[in-house]
C-alpha cells in the first residue's frame, strides 16, 4: 500500500497510519490496534496529513479525519472486514 498515493491530499511518499475502525464481525465491538488483523489496518497517508498539519489524523482523530476528507469510510470498513473475516477463518 506505500506505492499508493495520500489518501487526504494525493501526494507522494506516503506512511502507513493504523486506523481503528475495524470491527468484529463476532463481538461487534471495535478492535484494538496492532493486535491480529489490526497490525495490518493501515491507510498510506503523507507526514502532513499523518502527523503534522492542525487537521491530521493524529490531531483530529480517525472518525473526524474521515469527515474532513469525504474518503470512502464505510468502503474502507468493508474492506478491511473482508481481510479480517479472511485472516480470522484461517486460524
Amino acid at each position: 500500500m506505500a506505492e499508493r498515493n495520500c489518501l487526504g491530499c494525493g501526494t507522494w511518499p506516503v506512511q502507513m497510519a493504523q486506523i481503528r475502525l475495524l470491527i468484529s464481525p463476532k463481538t461487534q465491538t471495535m478492535l484494538p490496534r496492532r493486535e491480529g488483523i489490526n497490525e495490518w489496518a493501515v491507510i498510506p497517508l503523507c507526514q502532513d496529513c499523518h502527523m503534522t498539519r492542525t487537521d491530521s489524523i493524529h490531531n483530529v482523530g480517525e472518525t473526524r479525519w474521515f469527515e474532513n476528507h469525504s474518503c470512502p469510510q464505510e468502503e474502507l470498513l468493508r474492506w478491511w472486514t473482508s481481510l479480517f473475516l479472511e485472516w480470522f477463518t484461517r486460524r
